[in-house]
C-alpha cells in the first residue's frame, strides 16, 4: 500500500467524529429506523437509482443468511446521489422466503423500494454491523464514478427478525467525504 493511499485512508478515518447524540441505522426507541446511506450522509440525498433482480445469493450471502443452494434472493444495488453526484451505493440481499412475512408486493416497484429503503430496518429486531476502510475496485469505481483505489467506507449489516433469524444482508459503500458514521454505545 503506497504512502499516499495510507494518508488518504488515515484522513478519512480521522474525519469520522460524532457530532450528534445518536447515529447508525437503529434509532432510539419510538423513532423510525432509516437506511445508513441517507441517515449518515452529510449532504442531502436527492436521487436514488434502484437496480434489482432475483437470483441465487452470492456465496457469502448464502452463508451469512443461512440459505440453501436453491434459494433465490432479491438483489438490489442502489446508487445514492447528491446534486447529481454519486456519494455512495448499497448492495442488499433479501431472501424470497422472507417476502410473505414482510408483507411486500414484489410486483410493485415502489413497494420494493420501500422494502429496501425502510421496511427491512423497521421490522428488524437487531443487526450486526462491521465497518472497514477499503480501496475501491473496478466495479465500485465505475458505480461511484471515481478512480480505482479511492478510499471508501464499507459497512456490512446483517439484519435479524424477532425469531433471531438473519433475513437481510446489506453492504454500504460510502465516499468518506460525504459521510459521518455515528454510534451510540
Amino acid at each position: 500500500m503506497d504512502r499516499g493511499f495510507q494518508s488518504r485512508l488515515l484522513h478519512s478515518l480521522l474525519s469520522l467524529q460524532p457530532d450528534k447524540p445518536h447515529g447508525g441505522p437503529f434509532p432510539p426507541p419510538g423513532r423510525p429506523a432509516r437506511l445508513p446511506m441517507t441517515n449518515m450522509c452529510k449532504s442531502s440525498i436527492d436521487d436514488i437509482e434502484l437496480h434489482y433482480n432475483y437470483a441465487p445469493p452470492t456465496d457469502i450471502g448464502r452463508t451469512k443468511l443461512n440459505l440453501g443452494k436453491s434459494e433465490i434472493v432479491l438483489a438490489s444495488t442502489n446508487i445514492y446521489k447528491s446534486n447529481q453526484v454519486p456519494v455512495g451505493y448499497s448492495f442488499t440481499q433479501i431472501p424470497a422466503s422472507a417476502f410473505e412475512a414482510l408483507d411486500v408486493d414484489i410486483s410493485n416497484d415502489s413497494a420494493l423500494e420501500d422494502l429496501i429503503e425502510h421496511k427491512i430496518f423497521d421490522v428488524s429486531s437487531k443487526g450486526n454491523m462491521s465497518v472497514q476502510l477499503i480501496a475501491s475496485n473496478e466495479e465500485e469505481s465505475r458505480i461511484l464514478e471515481v478512480p480505482e483505489g479511492t478510499p471508501l467506507l464499507l459497512s456490512e449489516l446483517i439484519l435479524f427478525n424477532h425469531a433471531h433469524q438473519a433475513f437481510s444482508r446489506c453492504k454500504f459503500y460510502m465516499l468518506p467525504e460525504f459521510y459521518k458514521m455515528e454510534f451510540q454505545i
